[in-house]
């Protein structure tokens, strides 16, 4: 009898101990998307990515110009078989230039994007740092990435936003 009244005592403990935490949530993607510093970066990256198109499209003009010209000597008889080859090798090695290339532009618009988003998302990490200290918060789930029940806890959205644009109020 005594160790039922005692698990029962632990269990009310336990369980008050549980329901007093403080648990919160915060949507990264949208809180990205709401700064202004944000905004910034997209259009440095936008002025970027146009950069990298505009010589991928260099290249691929030139390889159409490239294939028209082969394709028109081809149609007219021009090509003596030794040619042709030494054309068709020109442009097969323009094309993999071309898709090399794509992937290298790819592989640098990502790389910018981290190097640029980089210390944003350190400050919005120390920012919910600060708060969740400060506000008592135990846990704090990020609900771009989805969890089951959230009406418990609360989002902190504002204040996250709030701390972030402070500086430039001033």
């Amino acid at each position: 009898m005594k160790i039922r009244h005692l698990l029962t005592l632990i269990m009310a403990c336990y369980a008050f101990s549980i329901s007093a935490q403080k648990i919160g949530h915060l949507n990264t993607k949208i809180l990205l998307d709401s700064l202004s510093e944000s905004k910034k970066i997209a259009e440095q990256l936008a002025t970027y990515e146009k950069s990298l198109s505009a010589t991928g499209e260099q290249m691929v003009t030139k390889f159409q110009e490239g294939l028209k010209i082969y394709r028109e000597q081809m149609q007219g008889g021009n090509l003596t078989p030794v040619k042709q080859k030494e054309m068709e090798s020109n442009l097969e090695v323009e094309q993999n230039a071309i898709g090399k290339y794509q992937q290298s532009a790819q592989e640098s618009l990502t790389k910018r994007r981290d190097e640029l988003l980089a210390p944003l998302l350190k400050r919005i990490n120390d920012v919910i740092n600060e708060i969740a200290k400060s506000e008592g918060f135990v846990f704090i789930f990020d609900s771009v990435q989805g969890f089951l029940f959230a009406d418990q806890s609360k989002d902190i959205f504002s204040m996250v936003y709030k701390k972030l644009e402070e500086p430039k109020m001033k």
